[in-house]
């Protein structure tokens, strides 16, 4: 989430991922250029665990490959303003120069919508592009499996005392 932020503040408060990939080739071309994974079912790639500080950083330089508007692999702070203005201008639905809660949430969606693209990836575990009930139980079970440390089939909500503790009991 940090790494939302941050991009959020860098372009202010806007989801350039989601108009790049809107731009014909942009996104992707200018992404690799720059060294960026680029993620999403249309890649073939599935979400990693364990590699979130990577694929934000991937998604920070997908939003500095997308505002380098002359392709030099650099991205100055003019380009940045620019950058910023014209999706703050494409988001303003409103045209009132400010974005409503509406207008910031359609653009927080676009922006980590490939963390939801990772989750639907997981769940759909034979990648055939739905999420059936019996994928859902999988996923549970395995949850339940981890979490139900004694065994009984219940999961508690209460805190339990450190190993060390119960064993001194």
């Amino acid at each position: 989430m940090t790494a939302g932020v941050l991009a959020l503040a860098l372009i202010g408060g806007t989801a350039a991922v989601a108009m790049a990939q809107s731009m014909p080739g942009c996104a992707d071309r200018d992404a690799r250029a720059m060294g960026a994974e680029v993620r999403g079912p249309a890649h073939g790639q599935r979400g990693q665990k364990g590699q979130r500080g990577a694929a934000d950083g991937a998604m920070i330089r997908s939003i500095l490959a997308a505002a380098d508007a002359d392709g030099d692999g650099r991205v100055t702070r003019a380009e940045i303003d620019a950058f910023r203005a014209d999706q703050l201008a494409a988001a303003d639905v409103s045209g009132d120069g400010a974005l409503s809660i509406e207008e910031f949430d359609t653009l927080y969606r676009a922006l980590t919508r490939w963390r939801m693209v990772d989750a639907f990836q997981d769940l759909d575990a034979d990648g055939d592009g739905r999420i059936v009930a019996e994928e859902i139980d999988a996923r549970i079970a395995r949850i339940m499996a981890r979490l139900d440390r004694d065994g009984d089939g219940v999961l508690s909500l209460t805190r339990r005392a450190p190993a060390a503790a119960q064993a001194d009991n």
